[in-house]
């Protein structure tokens, strides 16, 4: 979560988009543009694959291994 004027942004990639068009790295056309979002995606499907949450130790082992982390 992140709050920005009062306002809370509370989606991974709304928050990474947001950080990205201030830092003045979302792009300047829409090609470049779609690749930022691209990057994004990227990163977005990582996270996902890490057991953030997983609370069977059979599965959080197997996964660690699995992703070598």
């Amino acid at each position: 979560m992140m709050e920005v004027d009062g306002q809370i942004i509370s989606q991974s990639g709304a928050i990474i988009r947001y950080i990205a068009r201030k830092c003045g790295l979302a792009g300047r056309t829409d090609l470049e543009e779609a690749k930022a979002d691209m990057v994004i995606e990227i990163i977005l499907d990582i996270m996902m694959t890490i057991p953030w949450s997983e609370t069977d130790p059979v599965k959080k082992v197997k996964t660690k291994n699995y992703l070598n982390i």
